[in-house]
């Protein structure tokens, strides 16, 4: 016979083995559960994302100046964005533009802009398809509307870029197109932003850039293609353009593009006279992170059918993560060229 403390020892044994034979039975359901909900896919209101970005300028240029002849207060750009994971490949991007681009707050227009549709192709890249910036030098696509630390393009970019976007599809390595090595590929109409092109001639627009070292990138852009002017005729849109970006300490970095285009002097005119010209800019930044600022001085210089010469300088103030500050006063060879500029960004 068992004594009382034998007895004992024998249900605290069998209590131990009820016990852990109740946690793993209420514990398995708990797992497979828990299983589930990770594999349970998102929500449709968790796979759409808002956010965009609002720019405030004021602009006072001298009599002919590039940037127009009239001081005025505009909206520069509001764009509110929309995107949606349709899955974990497919993502939809749609982006209204509501501003009055360069002629004023007078004539608001609101349209889409940068809007598209992209699939990633595992092993391959990222197909995108719809209304992008098209794959052409740092200043246009890497360095977009909301990051540039100058108010706006360089003018040899300008002259050429026919706002920056186009309706097409591209391929290209990723999203980002600052990777350490980024390529692309984009067949476009060739007719710039929100334009249709009734021309069978289409436009071929590529990019290739690489980190040669951590301080150091590199890259080579091309474009061609032809473009219907003013008078309804096709004209020549070559260009190609080399680019190269040194940071030689975390205090500063030097960046610079040159470009060899071929295209006309006016895309509205109907009388349009073909040019070619060389040019680019050459830009100084300085990062003062206690100041939470970036001065800047920028060289530009074009030479042939376009001759244009200035030296730009800037302060750009990050005062907030969503607000920015940035001054600009260009000083133009000519006379009455010269502008001031002024430009509150807000996100959200």
């Amino acid at each position: 016979m068992l004594s009382l403390r034998g007895m004992r020892d024998v249900r605290s044994a069998g209590l131990g083995i009820v016990m852990a034979v109740a946690a793993v039975t209420f514990q398995v359901p708990a797992m497979a559960a828990g299983d589930d909900a990770a594999q349970k896919p998102k929500p449709w209101y968790d796979r759409i994302t808002v956010k965009g970005y609002m720019q405030l300028d004021a602009v006072f240029p001298q009599g002919n100046a590039v940037t127009g002849s009239y001081s005025n207060f505009r909206i520069r750009r509001a764009r509110p964005t929309i995107t949606a994971e349709l899955d974990d490949q497919t993502r939809v991007q749609i982006q209204m533009d509501a501003g009055s681009g360069k002629v004023g707050s007078g004539a608001s227009t609101s349209f889409t802009v940068y809007t598209y549709a992209e699939r990633t192709l595992p092993g391959l890249g990222l197909l995108r398809v719809g209304q992008f910036i098209v794959p052409f030098g740092t200043e246009i696509l890497e360095d977009n509307a909301a990051l540039r630390s100058p108010l706006e393009l360089s003018f040899a970019a300008e002259s050429f870029a026919l706002y920056e976007y186009d309706i097409g599809l591209t391929l290209q390595s990723s999203p980002n197109p600052a990777d350490k090595t980024h390529w692309a590929l984009a067949f476009v109409n060739g007719q710039g932003l929100r334009q249709a092109d009734s021309n069978a001639n289409k436009t071929l627009v590529g990019r290739f850039a690489h980190d040669l070292t951590p301080s150091v990138r590199a890259g080579v852009s091309g474009v061609l293609g032809t473009y219907r002017a003013g008078d309804d005729r096709e004209y020549d849109r070559h260009a190609l353009a080399a680019e190269l970006q040194v940071k030689p300490c975390p205090y500063a970095q030097v960046s610079g593009e040159f470009y060899n285009v071929r295209f006309i002097n006016s895309t509205t005119s109907k009388t349009p006279v073909p040019v070619r010209y060389n040019g680019g800019y050459l830009m100084l930044e300085a990062k003062l992170d206690a100041l939470k600022s970036i001065p800047f001085i920028r060289y530009q210089r074009t030479y042939g059918g376009l001759d244009y010469r200035s030296i730009d300088f800037g302060w750009r103030y990050q005062f907030t993560p969503m607000q920015r500050l940035t001054v600009e006063y260009d000083f133009v060879q000519g006379h009455q060229r010269d502008s001031f500029g002024a430009r509150w960004q807000m996100g959200f």
